[in-house]
């Protein structure tokens, strides 16, 4: 199934550089990245991602950034089976992101969506920390 990978980008760190590098490194490489991308007079460095996956920047307009409708901006771009939504610093943990997505989605063929932990940045602050722990729990209700 191809994948597109889709990310808002608004004033970006470091940090989007990683999520980059990581998702280029998936066991199921995403057919493109969208970057949906407010420029801020910064040039993105995509070239972790050469030769491996296509990245795609559409510049928009800082005050027309919006969570919502620039995801779905991004989604009327995509023609991929499967379109997954991240944020510019969500740093895949592991190579198998997209391929556990996928295999849900497969599995389940009337789900419409699916979705994964995100596991807080060890460099965060404490009330971020405890906040995933709470909202996030890896254990499973009883």
């Amino acid at each position: 199934m191809k994948i597109d990978v889709i990310i808002p980008v608004y004033r970006p760190t470091e940090k989007l550089h990683k999520v980059l590098y990581r998702l280029c490194r998936q066991t199921h490489l995403p057919e493109q990245i969208i970057l949906l991308h407010t420029r801020d007079g910064i040039k993105l460095d995509v070239s972790v991602c050469k030769d491996r996956v296509s990245v795609t920047e559409i510049p928009i307009l800082e005050k027309e950034f919006d969570h919502g409708r620039t995801r779905e901006q991004g989604i009327w771009m995509s023609d991929a089976d499967i379109v997954v939504m991240m944020t510019q610093d969500a740093v895949p943990a592991d190579p198998f992101l997209l391929e556990k997505l996928s295999e849900v989605l497969n599995e389940h063929p009337d789900a419409v969506a699916a979705y994964a932990r995100q596991i807080p940045d060890q460099n965060c602050g404490l009330l971020e920390k405890i906040y995933e722990s709470f909202q996030l729990s890896p254990k499973k209700p009883d």
